[in-house]
């Protein structure tokens, strides 16, 4: 969810003087949301656990996402080709990048993960005890644990990632001790955990070696590389490798020629800027405090650029729990002063706007902090199950969107978090929905095959080409179907998102300058 600079358009002086003293009300606030959290979130403990994919209503149903992946390795496995997914035979093999064992962990288990997995990778720092003072380990644990960072992390941001970021403080430790053989297993952990997390070790792993004058270390990578090397053999097997390594470039903003749809990701936007400017102040602080720099905070910040700016590898909550990391164990290894606690509290502390912990409410736009409960996303999907209940088994179903017109920010008309939830149901019950985001991938070339148009000719085309029977449209809420389509389609069910707003706990689940929309599934006649 982004942050336009718009949103500070007439705030009132309250919310002026909010913005401007936020770290310091952070200190109060956010134990607060800790402890009112605590009784409410007991039942994700419990047997009624896999029930609660998450606690914020966007993020939860924007990672079914994850939940249509494992459905379709659990049907096809990595070597087979999905009929669910894409343009309708999507090879499996290009799930190359994807943990079985973190997705089937997550997909079960959601709200439980990014919480405890959050709350394990503050308490991995009490590693530090055996180099530094237990006050101070203890304060650096209180300072992580009672930040923005760390609640949006447990309650909103994280996804499956959290159990490869967890191992970080275990690993960092364990580099500066030049423990090899912990560092070889650790890595060894998260590259069977997360890809992203172990490459994102790497570039660490060549500092500290190089720092040490001891090539020979880089030894310490070969198991985990050899797991990230088994990863590719479907591709191998299927003589696709160049071809998906070439759709991913292109997704990511790294290539950039014969793209269709193209991502921006060298824009300067709010978010960017206010986080390079955070970082930077964090570091410069740490430099006072200890009249050195902190290298690995710097290079925490460069691959920050470097992601948001040229290319898009990780989502940013991987950045931010990542930065972090290094700045911590930065700080273990200086003297800890007052200056420097307050460096990491600094750059730990982001307003929670840029985290999705906070919104404005209201015309007076007075700032509004959540306290999250576990969401129930499977009674949120019942309306959605009975919207799609007379689809049978391998049938297709063409969603008509408007052409984004080779920006790849336009994708879904702006409703992509709510489409996640139709796209798991058919994968669910065995039929497919498209275009969604692998079929966006097999598309993102010059004169690929079109896969959009909502106008009644554009539908019809499309229905043509793709051999499908069936079609989604939407209209803006409360409407009734447009007398257009019922010359040549039959009305089969409809879905009012307006009625769905009980079960989104107060919160918009695409941009409040978007209508509501409704639903209509049409078959053709």
């Amino acid at each position: 969810m982004k942050i336009n600079i718009k949103l500070f358009h007439n705030i009132s002086k309250n919310t002026l003087i909010y913005l401007l003293l936020h770290q310091i009300i952070h200190v109060f606030l956010i134990p607060k949301l800790w402890a009112s959290n605590l009784y409410k979130i007991k039942i994700i403990f419990t047997k009624k656990g896999v029930n609660y994919f998450g606690f914020h209503p966007f993020y939860t149903i924007n990672n079914l996402f994850y939940k249509t992946q494992l459905i379709n390795l659990r049907r096809y496995g990595f070597n087979g080709v999905s009929s669910n997914l894409g343009l309708g035979k999507f090879k499996m093999s290009q799930f190359f990048h994807i943990s079985y064992l973190s997705h089937y962990i997550f997909c079960n288990f959601g709200a439980l993960t990014i919480l405890l997995g959050t709350v394990f990778w503050v308490i991995n720092h009490l590693i530090w005890i055996q180099l530094v003072n237990y006050n101070q380990v203890l304060f650096v644990i209180i300072i992580l644990l009672f930040s923005s960072s760390t609640y949006a992390m447990a309650y909103v941001r994280q996804n499956y990632q959290i159990l490869g970021w967890l191992w970080y403080p275990l690993i960092l430790f364990n580099l500066y001790q030049e423990n090899w053989i912990w560092v070889t297993i650790l890595l060894f952990l998260v590259s069977i955990f997360n890809l992203t997390s172990f490459v994102f070790l790497i570039p660490i792993i060549i500092y500290f070696i190089f720092d040490k004058g001891m090539l020979i270390q880089l030894s310490v990578l070969l198991p985990g590389i050899i797991i990230t090397m088994y990863r590719f053999y479907p591709l191998l097997k299927s003589k696709s490798l160049l071809k998906s390594l070439t759709n991913i470039a292109k997704l990511i903003g790294l290539k950039k020629n014969k793209v269709k749809y193209k991502r921006d990701s060298n824009k300067l936007s709010l978010f960017n800027f206010y986080f390079i400017l955070l970082y930077l102040l964090g570091l410069i602080l740490f430099y006072f405090s200890t009249n050195s720099f902190p290298n690995l905070a710097i290079l925490g910040l460069i691959v920050f650029f470097v992601n948001q700016f040229f290319a898009r590898i990780a989502d940013e909550q991987s950045l931010i729990i990542y930065f972090n990391s290094l700045f911590v164990a930065d700080l273990m290894t200086h003297e800890i002063t007052l200056l420097s606690l307050l460096s990491l509290w600094i750059v730990s502390n982001p307003l929670g706007l840029f985290l999705t912990i906070q919104n404005l409410k209201g015309k007076d736009k007075k700032i509004d902090t959540f306290s999250f409960v576990p969401f129930n996303y499977k009674q949120f999907l019942i309306k959605i199950e009975n919207f799609l209940k007379p689809i049978n088994t391998n049938e297709r179903i063409y969603f008509a969107f408007n052409d984004p017109l080779e920006n790849y920010f336009k994708v879904f008309d702006g409703y992509r978090v709510i489409y996640e939830a139709p796209l798991y149901v058919a994968s669910k019950n065995n039929f497919h929905i498209f275009p969604d985001w692998w079929a966006v991938g097999e598309t993102n070339y010059k004169g690929a095959p079109q896969i959009w148009g909502r106008s009644l000719k554009d539908v019809l085309k499309n229905l043509d080409f793709w051999n499908a029977k069936y079609t989604i449209i939407y209209q803006k809420t409360g409407t009734k179907l447009e007398k257009k389509w019922k010359q040549d389609f039959e009305l089969i069910s409809e879905l009012d998102w307006k009625i769905m707003h009980d079960n989104m706990k107060g919160f918009n689940l695409w941009n409040t300058s978007l209508p509501t929309p409704k639903w209509f599934l049409l078959k053709k006649r």
